[in-house]
């Protein structure tokens, strides 16, 4: 758990910068108020993120006096170091050098790092665990709190832009 923490207390210190790849040339998906590329092969999973954020925009409409541009990059492990030197893959992050919400598309280390010893917890929680955190073939993923942590850092850009 601490290594954890720590793991993520550093990853928040580090700042991104640009790595020169050009976004257009990952696969974009339209009619959304967020634009959105993605590694290929990630469609489905840049429709559900990305009506995600469309709704926090929608929340923010009615609280906020202006309307924030989100361009979301969702990068498999190989276009990672394309797009991001950020240095660990999986961790959502804002770069505010080119105003770009940066997420990964598959499970890895960072994510499963978060989940907890199941063999160690009440059955209850388990369950819990369980039906909440899991892909489609019922393995455990952290994929669904990790979104929670994208929206934080959507949350930053909003925030900050209104100062």
């Amino acid at each position: 758990m601490l290594r954890t923490n720590l793991l993520l207390f550093v990853c928040f210190l580090l700042v991104s910068t640009t790595p020169g790849q050009r976004i257009n040339d990952l696969d974009s998906l339209g009619g959304y108020k967020t634009k959105v590329y993605f590694s290929t092969g990630n469609d489905e999973r840049a429709q559900v993120v990305t009506e995600r954020i469309d709704k926090v925009l929608k929340f923010y409409d009615k609280i906020i006096p202006f309307e924030p541009k989100v361009t979301l990059l969702i990068l498999n492990p190989i276009d990672w170091p394309k797009y991001t030197t950020f240095p660990v893959y999986g961790m959502p992050h804002y770069d505010e050098t080119r105003d770009l919400l940066i997420m990964a598309s598959e499970n890895n280390d960072f994510w499963n790092s978060f989940i907890p010893p199941v063999d160690m917890l009440p059955k209850e929680l388990v369950d819990k665990i369980k039906t909440t955190y899991v892909d489609k073939n019922n393995n455990l993923t952290m994929r669904t709190f990790l979104i929670c942590l994208l929206f934080m850092n959507l949350d930053t850009l909003i925030t900050t832009r209104q100062v």
